[in-house]
């Protein structure tokens, strides 16, 4: 055995195990393992679970907020605006540079999936993607990093991004991404959803877009995304994050729209951080931000949460890269109250983050990929409450970092 974790609490089983690791692989998963290995950790009846999934991520614009105007208003069209400031200044080294740590951070939490946005449009050019792709190239051995081209301007109302949306892919982007709402009228909303469509379908890629991300209820986009990748075939191929409107429309239309989403195997992502100018124009009561939650993982929707932003014009105080912290978050503004909920809710973080990555042969089981965190706490419910250090972290079979410190090779 290349690898041992011995005395493992998994999820949902009383007894300890050892954990055998070998080729990238869990090879075994006995009582006690006999022999020795290249390397041991011992686990001590902590909580070992397969490592966390990073679903949605700005690596790009992350670290910036020491270069980025306040925002007295805390209104989203400002933040843009001062974005588009910082993001001028952009150069390779500096985007890889604070990417690297903020991946490095991810790691010590216990993430080894990453996906990440990355700016592409008439500002930064390909700038910040040539940026993050030398951080994923410097990280390779910590995590598996996926990147998506996003039209964070627009496609119609910033001209030429279509084409260098292409020429993202080519140069290394693996998704598609798309912010319908960006645009100016409604019919160059559906257009811009449709032009990534024909992108993805180009270069055959799935489809990761910010969708409606506001709190209005004029915002329907996502209906529209719903029935344009069941039309395409390009079911169970999409990702929709944010979805924030959704919590404005009626029930009514909130449940025709969920039905769509489900029928088209849509994922979701929902952002916590999105509490910070949930129903900023609101007089109280006020809004929370967030989706639908509980409506969609009832209807059976795949459902994962992520980081958002670090410390950039968004929101530049928060943000460490920690999903039991951002977890932490969602259990009170989803009201994700009972033990049963909190299961689910590290299912978010784990699970479905895999399932909407499509992520192969994930889990802790026999032939798994041995990709593994070692929480400090005995159950997942402690792990929320008191985020503990991350023990030790696997990918890819090698320990990668323990309490939170990379390990080097």
């Amino acid at each position: 055995m290349d690898l041992i974790v011995r005395r493992a609490r998994r999820r949902h089983h009383a007894d300890l195990v050892d954990i055998g690791i070998a080729e990238g692989r869990i090879q075994r998963i006995e009582p006690r393992l006999a022999g020795g290995a290249t390397r041991e950790i011992d686990a001590g009846g902590c909580l070992t679970t397969p490592s966390f999934v990073e679903p949605h991520i700005h690596l790009d614009k992350a670290l910036t907020a020491d270069r980025a105007r306040e925002n007295p208003t805390n209104l989203f069209e400002e933040s843009i605006a001062i974005m588009r400031e910082v993001k001028r200044g952009y150069t390779l080294d500096d985007v890889a540079d604070r990417a690297t740590r903020v991946i490095h951070w991810l790691v010590g939490h216990g993430v080894t999936f990453i996906r990440s946005y990355v700016d592409v449009d008439s500002i930064v050019g390909l700038t910040a993607l040539e940026g993050v792709l030398a951080a994923r190239e410097r990280c390779r051995r910590l995590a598996h990093i996926e990147l998506i081209a996003f039209p964070q301007e627009g496609i119609l109302c910033d001209p030429g991004t279509d084409d260098r949306l292409v020429k993202a892919i080519e140069r290394g982007a693996d998704l598609v991404g798309g912010m319908p709402f960006a645009e100016m009228i409604d019919a160059d909303c559906r257009r811009h959803t449709e032009l990534v469509f024909q992108i993805a379908r180009r270069f055959d890629r799935d489809i990761q877009m910010h969708v409606d991300e506001t709190d209005d209820p004029g915002a329907t986009t996502l209906h529209h995304y719903a029935v344009t990748a069941l039309r395409e075939g390009w079911a169970g191929r999409v990702s929709a994050d944010h979805v924030t409107a959704l919590a404005a429309y009626n029930d009514t239309y909130a449940a025709r729209v969920i039905g769509l989403v489900a029928r088209a195997r849509m994922s979701v992502v929902t952002l916590p951080s999105k509490l910070m100018r949930g129903g900023v124009r609101d007089r109280e009561p006020r809004r929370r931000g967030i989706t639908r939650v509980k409506e969609l993982l009832a209807a059976g929707v795949n459902v994962a949460y992520g980081q958002d932003v670090i410390q950039d014009g968004f929101i530049p105080v928060f943000g460490t890269g920690d999903p039991l912290q951002v977890g932490f978050l969602l259990a009170f503004a989803a009201q994700l109250s009972t033990r049963a909920d909190i299961e689910t809710l590290y299912d978010m973080a784990t699970v479905n983050g895999a399932r909407l990555m499509r992520l192969e042969s994930y889990g802790l089981a026999l032939g798994g990929r041995a990709d593994l965190v070692v929480v400090d706490a005995p159950s997942v419910q402690e792990a929320y409450r008191t985020q503990p250090p991350r023990l030790a972290v696997i990918h890819d079979g090698r320990l990668v970092a323990e309490r939170g410190v990379i390990v080097r090779d």
